[in-house]
């Protein structure tokens, strides 16, 4: 398990990249919420 500190640095570190990769995707900005969603669980569920 990865520590919280870990976590929440890849998803500082990536979390941007990702959202933008499933906008060039989905070409839509409402689909990408749950990129946020799943970033904010991951970071929960590591603490």
């Amino acid at each position: 398990m990865r520590s919280e500190l870990e976590v929440n640095r890849a998803d500082e570190r990536y979390s941007d990249t990702v959202r933008r990769l499933c906008m060039i995707h989905l070409k839509n900005y409402a689909d990408t919420e749950p990129v946020k969603t799943c970033s904010k669980a991951f970071s929960a569920a590591a603490r």
